[in-house]
């Protein structure tokens, strides 16, 4: 598989782990205690006989067994059995004796039934289950049924579900949507907002027997072991490989039917296809061959079980699901144990470390790095600031007088006090230079916006930073007129620009309240005499900082002018089929689109959206075959070929006969046009060449150009495509 696969699968379509029971779901109903398996089904869709047939077939399985622990649960299985299998009793002679009687399915449920037993997998684990059985008319969403909300209960708290769908609905297109309509609204209860459904899910299309193709027990599964990922893909990707599989593809007539149900349960798999592994897609008869017509009722046919009863795939459902539902339960029971595990092993760390890192990666830290910044570039002490130095004091001052360097640590002790000695007896004599050093680390903070103070959330003011705060203090410390008239020059200028910068910070966003500051900035170009060199540079990096923002206002107006571009030409693609829009304009305007689109967060559906568009085009790079009937061609017939491919011999196309056309985007579509003497009356067939005419089809929707009428030599030929049009496959946005 490869890495990108790889990724998707665990980001997309990851096997769910849920983090708390499902039975924990507070409930407006009292349900017994045990597993909880959902069924989901309609009136007649198989329900009631799937569970009579189910404990049967249990009774000689090794992998699932089941034994009832309730006399109404083993009252229905015993009364559903004798109907489906003929048998009656009798005691007339004073022994009771099996009859033979008519078979027949079990009317519909009328009401509810509670169905408890115990099921053992793999003849070691003994799991209490509990399923619900119901009119099913409960789940109908055209008529408001009594049983629905507890129904509905039943199904939140379940930690299963089991959808059945009856096959026989397939043709009823309205009847169809309806019930698909009503598993998706129960789907949507479980996961809302389209979120990874938090149980397993198995649909289980029962009386699989009236499909064409199906067969038998090899057929149940439809995803296997190693298809597995196929499910982390999108419902149309997932659709395409199902269908291309070699265990479906393999068989023509069954492929045509597991496309059909794919696809009208579409609504349904778009929900569950690429969120989640834990679902699977069984095909299952609880006879296993067809039920004998018996008559009709009003709106539908009455059937009888057949002679001879072979239930195909019944256990794989409901084994598959008690497995999954296990391996759930061993997780999160291994996550508790990890999760102890990793909080007492937090409390052991941070106990028996929070003296060294407060004292080592704490204080000492910060000292250090206070000491490193103090000395950069300096060869003797004279060079650091006299407020440096006393600072540098008081620091180790209070290392050595701390709590734990006195109590547990006090090796080192007596070193922080000769350092406290050592910077408390230095002495600076240099004002000039450290009042110069400090306009120069404004300067730095200027230059680096990480270091910029935030606006309070009240956004009226500046949020100190301690350090900010010591530098500005320090300066201004100098800012007084009786001092020396080169430090009061010098800081007086620095404070004035960075009073300016500071005030500009508050509203940082609005190009009015910059204007100050620039004011300032180019008065200093004329002033005289020019301020001091140190503060010009501070005025060159404030300066860099306003035309930078300058740009970004710009670049933001651009960013805005492209979005509104995009979502102009979203509008044109939304409900286009033009596939020289979709296919070729479309790819192009979008990706240079995606760069923008990108740098802004809030655009991050848009990506997704562009780059699924783009995903689904490249669908159209990948050959596939197409099959054209000729339906026009005025008297004459046509060749028809995909260069570089040799004109087919044996191959005249006349009015209603079809070729296969191997084609993908890019690839040349060639159509000769010959008379209808060119093989009888003397004519001599040339299977291409010479011709009447040839019309040459070029570009990526060169194939779409055979939808429309094609004129060669004055001739109309017209065709249609059988089993898929190429117009359906045009991506979407």
């Amino acid at each position: 598989m490869k890495p990108g696969k790889i990724l998707k699968l665990f980001k997309k379509g990851a096997k769910h782990v849920p983090k708390g029971s499902a039975g924990a779901v507070v409930s407006d109903f009292d349900w017994p205690s045990g597993m909880r398996i959902g069924v989901f089904g309609h009136a007649n869709s198989g329900k009631t006989v799937y569970f009579t047939v189910l404990n049967e077939d249990c009774k000689v399985s090794k992998e699932l067994g089941l034994s009832v622990t309730d006399n109404p649960t083993a009252g229905e299985f015993l009364a559903n059995y004798r109907a489906i299998w003929g048998l009656g009793t009798s005691d007339s002679a004073g022994t009771m004796v099996d009859l033979r009687e008519d078979k027949k399915f079990p009317p519909n449920t009328p009401n509810d039934k509670l169905l408890l037993f115990n099921a053992v997998v793999d003849r070691s684990k003994s799991i209490p289950v509990v399923t619900y059985d119901y009119n099913g008319k409960a789940v109908s969403i055209q008529d408001r049924h009594e049983l629905a909300d507890k129904v509905k209960d039943f199904m939140q708290g379940c930690q299963g579900i089991l959808f059945f769908f009856d096959p026989k609905v397939l043709k009823a297109e309205l009847q169809c949507q309806a019930h698909v309509a009503s598993f998706v609204n129960m789907l949507e209860a479980l996961a809302p907002g389209g979120k990874r459904p938090p149980v397993p899910v198995a649909l289980v299309v029962t009386k699989a027997d009236v499909l064409p193709g199906f067969t038998g027990e090899n057929q149940t599964v439809l995803v296997r072991a190693d298809q597995e990922p196929m499910l982390a893909e999108d419902y149309e990707i997932f659709l395409e490989q199902i269908l291309s599989s070699h265990n479906i593809a393999s068989n023509p007539e069954w492929a045509g039917s597991v496309r059909e149900v794919l696809v009208k349960l579409k609504d349904l798999l778009k929900l569950i296809v690429g969120k989640t592994l834990d679902f699977q897609i069984f095909f299952t008869s609880s006879t296993g061959n067809p039920p004998i017509k018996i008559g009709t009722d009003v709106g539908r046919s009455l059937y009888k079980p057949p002679d001879k009863m072979a239930p195909v795939g019944v256990r794989e459902p409901f084994y598959w699901l008690l497995k999954t539902i296990m391996r759930h339960r061993k997780l999160n029971a291994f996550r508790k144990v990890a999760r102890w595990a990793m909080m007492l092993s937090l409390i052991f760390m941070v106990v028996w470390s929070a003296p060294h890192l407060y004292l080592f990666q704490g204080t000492l830290n910060r000292i250090r790095s206070a000491e490193t910044d103090a000395w950069r570039d300096k060869q003797t002490i004279s060079q650091i600031p006299t407020t440096v130095v006393r600072e540098m004091g008081d620091r180790y001052e209070s290392f050595s007088n701390g709590f734990f360097v006195k109590q547990i640590f006090t090796e080192f002790r007596a070193p922080g006090q000769e350092l406290k000695q050592f910077y408390r007896s230095a002495s600076t004599k240099d004002e000039r230079t450290r009042l110069a050093r400090r306009v120069g680390e404004m300067t730095k903070i200027v230059n680096d916006q990480a270091r910029w103070p935030k606006v309070r959330p009240e956004g009226d003011s500046l949020i100190e930073v301690e350090s900010i705060t010591a530098l500005e203090t320090s300066v201004s410390g100098y800012d007084n007129p009786e001092l020396d008239p080169q430090l009061y020059n010098l800081a007086s200028e620095a404070m004035k620009l960075w009073r300016y910068w500071k005030e500009a910070l508050v509203n940082r966003d609005s190009p009015e309240a910059w204007q100050p500051l620039q004011q300032q900035l180019e008065l200093h170009k004329t002033q005289s005499p020019k301020p001091p060199p140190e503060v010009m540079e501070l005025g060159t990096a404030m300066q860099a900082v306003i035309d930078s923002r300058v740009q970004q206002q710009k670049r933001t107006v651009q960013v805005k002018e492209k979005f509104t571009e995009y979502d102009e030409f979203v509008k044109r693609l939304r409900g286009s089929k033009d596939p020289q829009l979709l296919l070729v304009e479309a790819p192009r305007k979008l990706r240079g689109f995606l760069g923008a689109l990108k740098g802004d967060p809030d655009r991050a559906s848009d990506v997704e959206a562009v780059q699924k568009f783009l995903k689904k085009v490249k669908l159209f790079n990948k050959p596939r075959i197409y099959n054209v009937t000729v339906t026009g061609c005025e008297g004459h017939h046509v060749h028809i070929r995909v260069l570089p491919n040799e004109w087919p011999v044996g191959e005249q196309l006349r009015v209603g006969k079809t070729a296969s056309l191997y084609w993908k985007a890019g690839d040349v579509i060639e159509i000769a046009l010959h008379t209808k003497t060119h093989d009888k009356n003397g004519g001599e067939e040339s299977w291409g060449e010479p011709y009447k005419g040839l019309q040459t089809l070029k570009g990526k929707t060169a194939i779409f150009k055979l939808t429309e009428p094609i004129t060669i030599s004055g001739v109309t030929v017209e065709f249609t495509f059988e089993d898929e049009d190429p117009r359906d496959l045009l991506p979407e946005f």
